[in-house]
């Protein structure tokens, strides 16, 4: 049930509320009510939204009233009776409200400035906002936080968060990050923590920077944590052909991957007998490059890290070898396909696909191992892969360009390529077929057997 009530309003006074409604969901109690797309949701109960945690607080009463604005200088309140925690049924066009916060560090690692200066602006944002890292599990470093900040995640319980540490040294930190903000991190972490805060901490991996000794420290740091803290993730850095003027750097060696699973696994151990956890996570590339097998799928404790490219490969692993009873012998109609994935999916896939092929009569996967040059550099990651680098792959030999040609979900944002090029246009420039896969063992098997 709802009543509405028309206001009038000075229009710049609103501006700065951004909660814009983009879809309301048929049958839902918004929709019911008369809450259209293009809205913009002002207030709940009298509290100004400026956030998606704001409305997820404000939205569980019973009775609302919820203030929207509609077109120009037109205000509607919209009085609804609802169960208590249902939702209205709207999904907004933003999680932040106001305004995100913007990252203010240099760090000597970031990606982002490791990028050709012609891509599509949404790639050069970066964020600082504990809120999408509650939201989505963005790493945060916690340099743009103030007090209020601090008190807010503390008094809405906003956790787990997820914080870019890199080193517990202070100096170090601020060296790393490029900022004088870059505050005792483990002053931060005792904050959050000692209020009942959840943690999942990473470490972007430097040689001879942040490795080594200045590694032992921050993870014996990080430890005393426990249980607040959740995971330690600890990737490598990643480089890319676009390092003009930045910070010289430079990747891990064979040996030196071998160094760090050699130096992590007496901790995974100790951690794995005192928290029946491994707690801390090395990213699937310190294997490749070591050349030394994945762990077993129970050491990454239900995968904490996934999101970060942490136990990807051993998890797919995982979920084809549950899934063997439903590989069927033989499939109805043959079907014959191209399998793009970067050169550390294929280090991943080929024994997959060649057990696929195997098992499975009329079935034929060529998998597509697709250089990056891109970005070039190290990053040989299928979620780096571009439109440009697919097309330039099997241009080389156009006369074998395959009928169809899978491509894992990974690489898009809806159908675009990191470089804007779109799967029509990769369509056209190749003249084939082009399918569109999650990038799990269980969507490639339900493609199989479509």
């Amino acid at each position: 049930m709802s009543d509405e009530q028309s206001y009038d309003v000075d229009e710049g006074e609103l501006k700065k509320y951004n909660a814009l409604v983009y879809k309301v969901e048929r049958g839902s109690i918004a929709f019911r009510a008369g809450i259209k797309p293009k809205d913009r949701i002002i207030s709940i109960n009298s509290h100004i939204l400026s956030d998606l945690i704001d409305y997820n607080y404000c939205v569980g009463d019973s009775n609302i009233k919820v203030l929207v604005e509609r077109g120009h200088n037109e205000l509607i309140e919209f009085d609804i009776e609802k169960d208590y925690d249902e939702d209205l049924g709207v999904a907004f066009e933003s999680p932040v409200f106001d305004s995100i916060t913007r990252c203010a560090n240099s760090c000597i690692f970031c990606f982002m400035d490791q990028m050709p200066g012609d891509l599509r602006k949404s790639l050069y944002l970066k964020d600082e906002d504990y809120r999408l890292s509650f939201l989505y599990g963005n790493f945060i470093t916690m340099t743009r936080m103030n007090e209020q900040d601090f008190e807010r995640i503390k008094s809405l319980y906003l956790s787990p968060l997820y914080i870019s540490v890199h080193t517990t040294n202070t100096k170090l930190r601020k060296q790393i990050l490029k900022s004088h903000k870059a505050e005792n991190i483990l002053k931060q972490l005792e904050e959050l923590t000692s209020s009942g805060i959840s943690i999942h901490t990473q470490i972007v991996l430097i040689p001879e920077i942040n490795d080594g000794d200045e590694l032992v420290k921050t993870i014996e740091d990080l430890s005393y944590f426990y249980p607040q803290l959740e995971s330690i993730g600890i990737v490598p850095v990643g480089l890319t052909q676009y390092r003009e003027g930045l910070t010289a750097l430079r990747e891990f060696s064979e040996k030196e991957a071998r160094a760090v699973i050699a130096m992590i696994k007496p901790y995974q151990k100790k951690f794995r007998r005192r928290f029946d956890k491994n707690l801390i996570y090395l990213a699937d590339e310190f294997y490749y490059k070591a050349g030394e097998p994945l762990p077993e799928g129970s050491e990454y404790d239900d995968y904490p890290q996934y999101e970060n490219g942490i136990g990807i490969a051993r998890y797919f692993y995982d979920e084809y070898h549950s899934n063997l009873s439903k590989i069927p012998s033989k499939i109805k109609y043959p079907k014959k396909f191209a399998m793009v994935t970067g050169e550390l999916g294929a280090m991943a896939l080929s024994n997959i696909v060649h057990d696929l092929n195997s098992r499975i009569a009329g079935l034929e996967i060529k998998l597509e191992a697709v250089e990056n040059a891109f970005f070039g550099g190290g990053v040989n990651v299928t979620g780096l892969l571009t439109g440009r680098d697919i097309i330039a792959h099997f241009m080389k030999k156009p006369k074998d360009i395959p009928e169809t040609i899978v491509i894992p979900s990974v690489m898009l944002n809806g159908d675009i390529f990191l470089d804007e090029v779109t799967t029509d246009y990769l369509r056209n420039e190749l003249s084939t077929n082009v399918d569109i896969i999650d990038n799990n063992f269980k969507s490639l098997l339900e493609y199989i057997l479509k």
